[in-house]
């Protein structure tokens, strides 16, 4: 469990540098990461891909339009319904977090062979069923 502590503690200390790096807290950066690539989407289809309530996406999301980085636009079909889209400045930050990620990865498996990738992959995902069987995700 130490070792799953230390892993978490560096990953942490990896995702808050890149915040840092384009000004967004952390449940920020969730959604600029999950948002979809050019196309829009609605606020629950977001909440739910970031595991937020609704009323605390509704905050986050308001906070992302201040920032200029997501912008409401009306839905043609049903004017009850804003869809979110990412601004120019919004694509730019989760092109600069994509970025960020696949460098972070990169310089990772470098250190690692071939067999030990294939490895740690594996690790990974017996502990996230392992996690799963325990403690089933929920939708918000």
């Amino acid at each position: 469990m130490a070792n799953l502590m230390r892993l978490r503690s560096c990953c942490d200390r990896l995702q808050s540098d890149v915040h840092a790096q384009v000004n967004l807290g952390e449940t920020e950066f969730g959604f600029v990461a999950a948002f979809p690539a050019d196309t829009p989407t609605s606020a629950g289809e977001l909440c739910r891909a970031v595991g937020l309530s609704p009323s605390r996406g509704s905050r986050v999301i308001d906070g992302l339009v201040r920032k200029g980085i997501i912008e409401r636009q009306p839905d043609a079909h049903d004017r009850r319904i804003s869809l979110l889209e990412l601004t120019p400045v919004g694509r730019e930050i989760q092109e600069h977090l994509k970025t960020c990620v696949d460098s972070c990865e990169h310089s990772l498996a470098s250190q690692l062979t071939g067999e030990e990738l294939v490895a740690v992959e594996e690790a990974i995902a017996l502990l996230l069923r392992v996690i799963d069987s325990v403690h089933p995700a929920s939708d918000p």
